[in-house]
């Protein structure tokens, strides 16, 4: 009967936490911020024009934060202002025009951060996506280098799958985000896939990294973000996608043998051709009829 009654109470955590978190969103959306959140780490979003920073960044925000803690104190929870971080996302070409750089908060300044992390995905104000490439690869050769000392003990089956584990499972997440990031940020990446394939096979430094990834049958970095794009499409049209995913995919309606292909949206600045949307349906596009 204890261990029955214990098993319970774990059971019944989450989803107690869920409803205790779960009019939270309501608070946003009065000061008409979006919000999405995952288990305890909430975030609010609100798009405005620069002109309107003033209203927005001094008093819109802290207007918000204030009934957060109200809503928190209501329901036995507390809001640690140290870890409360504010993004503010812009183009380069405006970063000159941001004139307010953080916000009074309960008598504690909070300054806009540089970047934030969000679900393991640590995004920047300039959507460049440097610093999350820079902690992936900085990180990855950590490994390696540890991964390197102990292979004489390891058969080659056993430092793949270790390889596999540590390394590509960093590189293929959330890899959909890095589509048409910087030649640069991709040769990071591709240098550090090419580092585990040789140390995989045990060749040499100055080897081709190339002919190591063909002889493992592995894609390259940039064939596995397109991969992971279009099989995130695939998943939305047969319906078998995470809900947090919500797209909404119009099919082309034009001969018959178009019934697979997708409309893709028509954008003309080259910021809006980034969007998944525009980018997933073309690559899907692309596909050979058979596939």
């Amino acid at each position: 009967s204890e261990l029955l009654s214990c098993f319970e109470r774990v059971v019944l955590g989450p989803p107690l936490f869920n409803i205790n978190v779960r009019s939270q969103p309501k608070v946003f959306n009065h000061f008409k911020f979006r919000t999405a959140s995952f288990a305890d780490d909430s975030n609010g979003r609100r798009s405005f024009a620069l002109t309107f920073q003033l209203q927005i960044l001094k008093y819109d925000i802290v207007n918000c934060l204030k009934h957060i803690v109200e809503w928190s104190h209501a329901h036995y929870m507390k809001i640690n202002p140290d870890k409360t971080e504010i993004l503010l996302l812009c183009p380069p070409a405006l970063n000159k025009e941001v004139l307010i750089k953080g916000v009074i908060f309960e008598n504690q300044c909070i300054r806009f951060s540089q970047f934030v992390k969000n679900v393991g995905v640590y995004v920047d104000m300039n959507l460049n996506l440097d610093s999350h490439i820079n902690f992936i690869v900085s990180h990855c050769y950590k490994i390696l280098k540890d991964i390197g000392r102990i292979k004489k003990n390891l058969q080659r089956a056993h430092i793949e799958n270790l390889v596999h584990a540590v390394i590509a499972s960093r590189l293929d997440y959330c890899n959909s985000l890095l589509m048409n990031i910087s030649k640069v940020n991709l040769s990071k990446l591709q240098k550090l896939q090419n580092a585990a394939a040789r140390l995989v096979l045990g060749k040499r430094r100055k080897e081709s990294g190339s002919d190591a990834l063909r002889e493992l049958h592995w894609l390259n970095v940039d064939a596995r973000i397109t991969f992971k794009t279009i099989l995130i499409v695939y998943k939305v049209i047969r319906g078998v996608c995470s809900d947090g995913i919500k797209l909404n995919f119009q099919q082309v309606d034009g001969r018959r043998g178009d019934a697979l292909l997708l409309e893709t949206p028509h954008f003309k600045t080259k910021y809006r051709k980034r969007i998944f949307a525009y980018n997933s349906t073309r690559l899907w596009n692309a596909l050979p009829i058979d596939i």
